[in-house]
């Protein structure tokens, strides 16, 4: 199994003993949000659209959150809302895993586009 380590935390897909691994996404987007405070959520929005699964985006206000939930039958899978400029921000939490999912993508993303150090490791449970 493979496990991510960034700025001294490491995230495993199990979250034994450590962090989940989606929980690397929230960190890596807040990250970004507090080196440009001064981002819209649209302009938030659209640096991060590569990540967006159809009509569920990878980040959401609470308007655009409540219209697009209201549409759905269950709801989407987004990390707890926090603030960003007044408003409340939702970032999505489904990721899959490192190989057979979009967070293979966000790494060399994290790493490419926003030139963070990530380091993936081998482990064992």
């Amino acid at each position: 199994m493979k496990k991510i380590i960034f700025e001294n935390n490491e995230y495993k897909p199990n979250a034994r003993n450590g962090l989940a691994l989606k929980y690397f996404v929230l960190v890596v987007v807040k990250k970004y949000m507090s080196e440009h405070p001064n981002l819209s959520y649209k302009e938030l929005q659209n640096f991060f659209s590569l990540f967006n699964l159809g009509k569920k985006k990878m980040i959401f206000n609470e308007a655009d959150y409540n219209e697009w939930n209201d549409r759905k039958e269950k709801r989407p899978r987004y990390f707890p809302a926090f603030i960003h400029k007044g408003e409340l921000i939702y970032v999505l939490s489904e990721w899959g895993d490192i190989k057979n999912g979009n967070l293979g993508t966000f790494i060399e993303f994290a790493e490419d586009r926003l030139n963070h150090i990530v380091e993936i490791k081998e482990y064992r449970l």
